[in-house]
């Protein structure tokens, strides 16, 4: 292909970053480091002696149930009736947050983040798993600048969240700084990050640099990881994709987001079609294939 074509294409990929490519899972779904900061949605638990009848809280228990059984809009409703009753208690804001998102519904999660955010700040406390949440939820919107911001955040308040590196090399990309992405990535790789997502942020960083050959190592990679067998024909996307969404449809999704279209390909990732088809189109775009 003309050089021309190449530079016309990396920075049309990459814009398309910011929506197609989900690289940080969310927080409420993952284990966090032992002796961290506690997260916002355990900040504010039942005092010992509390009745739970007589102060709503199995509204909160009861949507936690939900949502770990996937039954989202019931889990969403719970929440919403608790929150009615107790509007500043910081953990229903959390989760209703972390359900909206889940149910595709990202701007109204920002606001939900953001009101856990608000109310914590308003007894000291900040959380670097709900800024994890909150920058994925504004880089579904559009917003890599502000969702950047979270990230960096994060990593200040607690570096042993390394995805949030991750979420910072997926916003340099939306706004072009290719080699901040790679060390960005660089950094998540060397404390132990294995997310498979990683090589393809490496690749579009290194493709984004002109760095063809070494991209597409990278990009090559994350295919054979996401389906394997995909990286010798990355031209022929589509059978592999689509096979790989009917085994998430019928319950074989890694873990992660349930409304992002997981596939059920390695596990730990949360890898989209999306992500493949963009890895799949920069390959073609820097190589012969």
């Amino acid at each position: 292909m003309t050089n021309t074509l190449y530079k016309t294409f990396i920075p049309f990929a990459l814009l398309l970053l910011v929506t197609a490519l989900e690289p940080v899972q969310s927080v409420a779904a993952q284990t966090p480091p032992a002796s961290t900061q506690p997260p916002v949605s355990n900040l504010q638990s039942a005092p010992a002696h509390a009745n739970t009848e007589s102060n709503g809280l199995e509204l909160l228990y009861q949507g936690r149930n939900f949502y770990q059984q996937g039954r989202l809009p019931e889990a969403l409703n719970s929440f919403k009736q608790f929150a009615m009753a107790r509007p500043n208690n910081l953990s229903v804001h959390f989760w209703l947050a972390t359900v909206l998102d889940e149910m595709g519904r990202a701007a109204e999660a920002v606001e939900e983040y953001n009101a856990s955010l608000k109310l914590a700040a308003s007894v000291g406390m900040d959380s670097p798993e709900v800024r994890i949440n909150l920058g994925n939820s504004l880089c579904r919107i559009g917003h890599a600048k502000e969702a950047r911001i979270d990230f960096e955040r994060s990593l200040e308040i607690d570096k042993r969240y390394n995805m949030a590196y991750l979420g910072l090399a997926k916003c340099m990309l939306a706004e072009g700084d290719y080699e901040g992405a790679a060390l960005a990535v660089e950094k998540y790789q060397r404390d132990g990050g294995t997310d498979i997502n990683s090589s393809l942020l490496m690749g579009l960083s290194l493709a984004g640099q002109g760095q063809a050959l070494k991209a597409q190592y990278h990009l090559r990679l994350f295919l054979k990881l996401a389906v394997p067998g995909l990286e010798y024909s990355p031209g022929r996307a589509a059978a592999a994709v689509n096979g790989a969404n009917s085994n998430a449809n019928t319950g074989n999704a890694s873990t992660g987001n349930a409304s992002n279209g997981n596939l059920g390909t390695a596990p730990g990732a949360n890898t989209t079609s999306q992500a493949i088809e963009l890895a799949r189109q920069t390959l073609a775009a820097i190589s012969d294939l």
